[in-house]
């Protein structure tokens, strides 16, 4: 959320190598400060927990449950489908499409690219949640994918953003 925006609006100033690194020096002072203020505990020495052999071993028949599961499969797709296109689209095509189809600047796609990625993290927790609540998550599932199509739909067909901006 944060990364998009004001990474464009640094590298507007200094450049991709200049952005690059910063980066870097932030990463190594970050570093340092994980470094020295971290407290290093002593671990007490405890006597050696004994694990059973059976527990060592790979559970093949649990494992060959999961696997088998119908339910798993579906839940496995629907996550997939459900976020590639947000994933594709704000990853690859948002900023140059917002560009070109509604004549905005980097730093003005980037901060619309980012309130994609908010939304998403903003309203999978909230639909969680009311799903929690009315104990029916078939439905908050199917509405979920319903509201990010339509907004993906009207990201890339209605025109109304060049009035908002």
């Amino acid at each position: 959320i944060f990364g998009e925006t004001p990474l464009v609006y640094v590298m507007q100033f200094t450049g991709w190598r200049g952005l690059i690194l910063g980066a870097g020096i932030f990463g190594i002072l970050l570093a340092g400060v994980f470094y020295f203020s971290v407290k290093k505990t002593q671990l007490q020495p405890q006597s050696p927990t004994i694990i059973p052999e059976s527990s060592k071993a790979i559970d093949w028949q649990a494992l060959k449950q999961v696997f088998t599961s119908n339910q798993n499969w579906l839940l496995t797709f629907y996550s997939g489908f459900a976020f590639a296109p947000l994933a594709v689209l704000g990853g690859l095509w948002a900023n140059p499409f917002f560009q070109t189809a509604h004549h905005l600047s980097l730093l003005q796609s980037s901060v619309l690219v980012s309130f994609m990625f908010f939304g998403f993290g903003l309203g999978s927790p909230v639909l969680g949640w009311v799903a929690d609540r009315k104990k029916n998550y078939l439905q908050m599932m199917k509405i979920g994918v319903l509201i990010s199509l339509a907004a993906l739909l009207s990201i890339i067909y209605i025109d109304i953003l060049n009035n908002w901006l």
